[in-house]
């Protein structure tokens, strides 16, 4: 907690932990907190659906991309190994992005989806067949040798 308090500059009191109160207690005259509390208060409900929104968004693209990873080469235990060592990096650039004075939990979240959007986005516009089937074949083009090669069969 000193730590804690040095880095946010404040001066460190002494803490002094209460026991959690029983049911009891609450029933008498405290407030109960539950599931609606985090939609009583308009600020806070507008947070709880943004970062609920964020979670599921985030969660499925990662889901999908892993799910995906199988077409990235023709062997998916390699495609799979890929997208893990991209990770190990990622995380390493995370853990200290979130540490700078300058970035914190929210810029750092922002900047991050960020990228990933303009990277997924930018997908859209690359031709990725090749990438994964290898160049075309330009004899599959021609029409008029499939034509020859068709007539010959019969």
């Amino acid at each position: 907690m000193k730590f804690l308090a040095a880095k946010n500059g404040i001066q460190c009191r002494t803490l002094t932990l209460k026991p959690k109160p029983n049911m009891d207690d609450m029933k008498k005259g405290g407030k109960s907190y539950g599931m609606l509390s985090l939609f009583s208060p308009r600020p806070l409900m507008i947070r709880t659906l943004v970062m609920g929104f964020v979670w599921f968004t985030s969660s499925f693209v990662y889901y999908g991309l892993t799910m995906n990873a199988g077409s990235l080469s023709s062997d998916r235990f390699t495609s799979l190994a890929l997208i893990g060592l991209v990770e190990i990096p990622a995380l390493l650039l995370c853990g200290v992005i979130i540490t700078q004075p300058w970035a914190g939990r929210k810029r750092s979240l922002i900047g991050s989806l960020l990228v990933a959007g303009v990277s997924c986005a930018g997908v859209m516009f690359t031709d990725t067949t090749e990438a994964v089937s290898g160049p075309k074949d330009d004899s599959a083009d021609d029409t008029n040798g499939a034509a020859k090669r068709t007539k010959q069969n019969y």
